[in-house]
């Protein structure tokens, strides 16, 4: 996890691995981001697109089921901008959140040429990539989406793009609908077995210790419940 660490750091951390990782010669590549602005999103991005000397990022950040969003390039978190929600309130991250605006926070860095993809443009039924990602410069482009249903469209409308042009940058809303694109492109992948079934600790059973290493607000409330 580097989002704790410093610029410079971060940035040769994420080269070195990605560079080394290029020889295994995989399709795809995803970059795991902080899907709330937290971290060295921008100087990381620019790191992997030199990497990887490739155009452009496809950056799609919403995960849906966990009431985080991305709307006209803003992020939001059940509803609220991410620096208006909890999220914003983590004051112990050394990189922590300062907007709530994917082309405000990217634009810090100049190398990089932004471009936001509206949500009627992702629910349109005519979304293309491929004209947009040899602009000038090192591209990222920001996705809106709100549902499972716009991630998908938007993982759809990439598998015309030549792998070796670009990368994907999200979360788990993202990499989940690329295993569904998978799996039902491909029969012959497996689907993943249902996760056992853990009965948790009953009031009967007494006294449960919980251990959290997180300064986060929202892990301090988890924390206080009874």
């Amino acid at each position: 996890q580097s989002r704790s660490m410093k610029e410079d750091g971060a940035a040769q951390s994420l080269f070195t691995a990605v560079s080394g990782l290029r020889s295994v010669q995989p399709r795809w590549f995803f970059k795991k981001i902080d899907t709330a602005l937290r971290g060295n999103i921008g100087v990381e991005m620019l790191s992997m697109l030199r990497a990887l000397e490739v155009r452009c990022a496809l950056s799609i950040s919403s995960i849906p089921g966990a009431g985080r969003t991305t709307v006209g390039g803003i992020q939001y978190y059940r509803g609220k901008p991410i620096k208006e929600s909890i999220h914003g309130e983590d004051r112990y991250n050394p990189n922590p959140v300062w907007t709530s605006s994917h082309i405000e926070l990217l634009s810090k860095i100049p190398e990089l040429d932004i471009e936001n993809i509206p949500l009627a443009e992702v629910r349109s039924g005519s979304l293309r990539i491929s004209n947009r990602i040899n602009g000038r410069g090192k591209r990222v482009l920001v996705f809106d989406s709100e549902t499972d249903e716009d991630i998908d469209r938007i993982v759809r409308a990439s598998m015309d793009l030549e792998p070796a042009t670009f990368f994907y940058a999200g979360s788990f809303g993202l990499s989940r609908s690329l295993g569904r694109y998978l799996v039902n492109s491909f029969p012959g992948i497996p689907s993943l077995p249902a996760a056992p079934v853990v009965k948790g600790p009953s009031r009967e059973t007494g006294r449960v210790l919980i251990v959290s290493g997180s300064s986060h607000p929202m892990a301090h409330a988890q924390m206080a419940r009874p």
